[in-house]
């Protein structure tokens, strides 16, 4: 596919104008007379936009565009120079040949299927949004389904030789240029989502390489706090680490384009542990999520992807897999809380391990153990917990609120409970014993039931 295909409607060669200051001049000539008619909506407020058509040539794809910055980097992982290039060439034509093959694969996307409605209207619903020298700051999917489909079909598609475009004033700031976009770009009735990745690679690159304000970048993604916005790009560098550290495959983020939730409700589950089980369990998530395919479909049921059961847990399931020799068999006997060098050890194995397979099963069986362990052990607690609380309801009852039916039923259960009372607390704990005087307990509970139903 070539530059001259794509922009070619009826044999002539449109390619872009490279210069700048040119488009601006060809745009500010065009704006010229025109009353602003589209409102669009600035940090400071609403403003009006002039709208007109403009020639092909004086439309430029954005480098910078939310959209793209994952598969970008993925492409470029190799030749950050190359990447560079791009934004520093970014009219040029073989880099606007690159992000009309980007964008056309999003504007086929069925999730927001922007090819296939141009192509049944035959029309433009809305104009695109220009800065002042004609970069596209919103429309860029739209615009490289009109190019394609006018280089298809000159005659049907003509309309599209010239698009309706909004236009910026040369005043607006960069970081006004990025609050339009992320706005815009949010609107979810009309847009296809960012990529769950391109979304925190824009808001870090914001942040970081923009030095826009955190609380600016909050306000621009409608985010509900500051913390929410932390553990986005938390998530984002779980992300890095896992192709980095465990995958060996830095920016290749096309590998963990289904996994979200995974990284969600890991972050979620390390910012509650102690600093001395967040490097360990870090590690063991990423690889319980490299080797999901291999462990139970309800994996990410259990920790470390959802709550455990009880604060203990996090270092029971790290000490029973040092006692099995799972992981470091060095470290037995040592003391609960782990000193940095051997978090550091125990890191290293789990990103490096040569069975992968075999530790992330380990692991898995380790956490299920260790929870149904737990969940024994607080029966007796929890049968407490319930009792107390319904002394408490009790003392709030008098013999005048209880009906026949009500009294009845209450000396049952307190019968029953009586029994099991005193089978529990009885010094004979055998296992015949504690059998049979099972067997007798059920059995006295199904005679109390039935003496003290209540005659008709």
């Amino acid at each position: 596919m070539t530059l001259d295909l794509l922009f070619n409607p009826g044999g002539q060669v449109l390619a872009p104008i490279e210069n700048p200051a040119k488009r601006r001049d060809r745009i500010e000539e065009a704006c010229s007379g025109v009353v602003p008619d589209h409102w669009i909506s600035l940090r400071h407020g609403p403003t009006q936009l002039p709208t007109v058509h403009l020639d092909q040539e004086l439309l430029v794809y954005r480098v910078d565009n939310g959209r793209l910055l994952a598969a970008l980097q993925e492409q470029f992982s190799q030749h950050p120079a190359e990447l560079n290039r791009l934004y520093q060439q970014e009219a040029k034509a073989d880099t606007q040949v690159l992000l009309h093959r980007l964008l056309l694969e999003k504007a086929a996307d069925e999730r927001g299927p922007i090819l296939r409605e141009l192509r049944r209207l035959k029309v433009q619903t809305e104009p695109l949004l220009v800065d002042a020298t004609g970069v596209v700051i919103n429309g860029n999917r739209r615009l490289s389904a009109m190019r394609q489909l006018l280089s298809e079909n000159p005659e049907i598609y003509q309309r599209f030789s010239q698009p309706l475009v909004a236009v910026l004033p040369a005043s607006v700031s960069r970081s006004e240029v990025e609050y339009i976009e992320t706005a815009l770009q949010l609107a979810p009735e009309t847009k296809l989502p960012y990529g769950w990745v391109d979304r925190r690679l824009k808001l870090r690159q914001q942040i970081e390489v923009l030095g826009l304000d955190p609380d600016w970048v909050k306000e621009a993604y409608q985010l509900d706090s500051r913390e929410t916005l932390d553990q986005e790009l938390e998530q984002l560098s779980l992300v890095e680490t896992y192709l980095g550290s465990l995958c060996k495959a830095p920016h290749q983020y096309s590998l963990v384009s289904a996994c979200e939730p995974l990284f969600q409700k890991l972050q979620q589950q390390l910012q509650a542990l102690s600093d001395d089980l967040r490097e360990p369990w870090q590690a063991i998530g990423l690889l319980l999520i490299q080797q999901r395919r291999d462990l139970a479909p309800t994996f990410d049921r259990q920790f470390p992807f959802e709550a455990p059961i009880h604060r203990s847990m996090p270092a029971l399931v790290l000490q029973r897999l040092i006692e099995e020799g799972h992981l470091q068999p060095s470290l037995r006997n040592k003391s609960t809380r782990l000193k940095r060098r051997h978090r550091r050890r125990l890191v290293a194995e789990v990103l490096e391990n040569q069975d992968p397979k075999r530790l992330a099963r380990a692991i898995e069986s380790a956490v299920d153990e260790t929870r149904q362990q737990l969940r024994q052990e607080r029966v007796p607690s929890r049968v407490l917990h319930h009792l107390q609380a319904s002394k408490r309801l009790l003392e709030k009852l008098t013999p005048e609120t209880l009906n026949s039916r009500e009294r009845f039923e209450l000396q049952a259960e307190a019968e029953a409970i009586r029994g099991r009372l005193r089978l529990l607390l009885a010094d004979n704990r055998s296992a015949s014993g504690t059998s049979m005087a099972q067997r007798l307990w059920r059995l006295q509970r199904r005679l109390q039931r039935l003496l003290s139903r209540p005659k008709n």
